[in-house]
């Protein structure tokens, strides 16, 4: 089998423009140069993540049923394509596991699901060292491990990673700032932490700094009874609109207790607009080479410290170049790829 012919399948659990499908994307254009690659979804893809997927990543989408023969190997991306992996191994094919979620894999895919996929599938790829060492310190006797890879879903191109210590500034009632959260699951990317925050602002008397919520609508409407003049709650809007709008706020604030797969981190690092975020491996990570990415530790937050972090940090918007590469994500998947068809 030549380098180029050999044809993959990234397995979605759905079609819409949320984390993993789009990270299911995000593989699936970086292998398009040197395969032809294909999207699976159960589901009908919206409208939306159609002409996402044609129009921008040149790529498809077929739904339904396939010719699984016609495919070589199975790429199935995050724990909710756990069970399609564990059929297509039962079936002999080639299947590459995806893992980007290890608190959520473990809790969600039923025990001997997630015998049968880690320790059969033909490759195990992991996007941080930090999910590799979660999964493996859980399974110790897991696979003699010849084809186990990690390959980060980095930004390449900028400067650096800071933690930042905490401002000292004392500052005025009178500054304005605007300030974006995006998260799709209201405890793990603490959407509640920044509702806390700026329920003490309004009641100190900050009446500039102005908060907007994007995500989607399960766990937002449940926070309007907050019923705060200096937050806006967008609820789930469209892909577009979400990349649009990112440059035209001071910062991204996203205190996640768990996260893998930070797509906000490196699109609001993309657009030139600073992120502080917590102490998290994972995400620390993805962003060892980011200027403009600070860490805070947020699980016993001083608000009158972290509304200074929030303020120092915005000012480095300026300075940021407001662009990244995924060349080294697809320099790193093109050699995991090429060691595969090796041991073809």
């Amino acid at each position: 089998m030549s380098v180029n012919s050999m044809n993959v399948l990234v397995i979605l659990h759905n079609a819409d423009l949320s984390g993993a499908p789009l990270m299911g994307v995000s593989i699936a254009y970086s292998l398009k140069e040197h395969y032809r690659v294909d999207l699976w979804s159960p589901v009908d893809p919206s409208e939306e993540f159609t002409n996402h997927v044609t129009n921008y990543a040149g790529l498809r989408v077929v739904t339904g049923n396939i010719d699984l023969n016609s495919y070589d190997l199975f790429i199935c991306n995050s724990c909710a394509t756990a069970m399609y992996a564990s059929k297509l191994i039962e079936m002999k094919k080639r299947v590459v596991l995806w893992v980007h979620e290890d608190l959520h894999f473990f809790d969600i895919v039923p025990p001997d699901v997630l015998n049968k996929v880690l320790l059969d599938a033909y490759a195990l790829i992991f996007v941080s060292n930090h999910c590799a060492y979660n999964t493996f310190s859980r399974w110790v006797w897991m696979r003699k491990a010849q084809r186990v890879f990690v390959v980060p879903n980095t930004v390449s191109g900028l400067t650096q990673k800071k933690r930042h210590p905490g401002g000292q500034d004392l500052m005025s009632k009178d500054i304005s700032l605007s300030i974006l959260h995006i998260g799709s699951n209201h405890y793990v990317k603490g959407t509640d932490r920044v509702i806390g925050l700026a329920s003490y602002l309004a009641n100190e008397g900050y009446k500039n700094i102005m908060f907007t919520l994007m995500g989607k609508n399960s766990y937002l409407e449940a926070e309007r009874r907050y019923d705060l003049e200096n937050v806006t709650y967008l609820g789930a809007q469209p892909k577009a609109y979400v990349l649009s709008q990112l440059s035209t706020f001071d910062i991204s604030l996203q205190p996640s207790r768990h996260d893998n797969q930070p797509l906000t981190v490196l699109e609001s690092l993309g657009s030139g607009t600073p992120v502080l975020s917590g102490p998290l491996p994972s995400i620390a990570q993805y962003a060892d080479a980011s200027h403009g990415f600070f860490e805070y530790d947020f699980t016993q937050p001083n608000f009158d410290v972290l509304i200074r972090c929030i303020f120092d940090v915005s000012r480095q918007k300026a300075s940021l170049p407001g662009a990244f590469s995924p060349d080294a994500f697809k320099d790193n998947l093109k050699f995991v790829f090429g060691q595969l068809e090796k041991w073809s």
